[in-house]
């Protein structure tokens, strides 16, 4: 939960950023096209100033999104493979995570919605289930070649 609320933030900081970043030079630009403004040294140096405080706001704000934002979850149950996975919000219960390879597994003992439960979040540089890492590495593929987001 507390991911979430990074990444949220650091979504907002970027769009204040951007804001601040537009705003400025959109107002310039349309006071410089009526001709009758002579801008003045004064004007040029809020436009720098803002420039460079939306720039810091926007890279603030994916610095924070890269470390402190929503990570993928490393799954794994009694000694088996480790799955990569994410959390399954469609249903009503928590916990519950959808791994790569197709499970829908629950890290609480007792579980409605599956019977793959008892599994743990672990700390893991990568996945060790075979079917988890060539299904996440098909889908970075495919989201490279018809260039989306994965």
């Amino acid at each position: 939960m507390r991911e979430y609320f990074y990444s949220l933030f650091a979504k907002i900081l970027a769009f204040i950023g951007a804001m601040v970043l537009f705003v400025p030079i959109l107002f310039c630009l349309f006071a410089w096209s009526m001709r009758e403004y002579v801008p003045q040294l004064f004007d040029i140096l809020i436009l720098a100033e803002s420039t460079i405080f939306g720039f810091t706001m926007i890279l603030g704000g994916g610095i924070i999104q890269r470390r402190l934002g929503e990570v993928e979850p490393f799954l794994a149950n009694n000694g088996g493979p480790i799955h990569s996975g994410r959390v399954w919000k469609k249903g009503t219960e928590s916990g519950l995570f959808q791994t790569w390879c197709g499970l829908l597994v629950s890290i609480n003992h007792e579980s409605g919605a599956t019977t793959h439960v008892g599994y743990r979040i672990v700390a893991a540089g990568r996945a060790t289930c075979s079917d988890c890492v060539q299904r996440k590495g098909r889908e970075i593929l495919d989201a490279h070649a018809l260039r989306r987001e994965y």
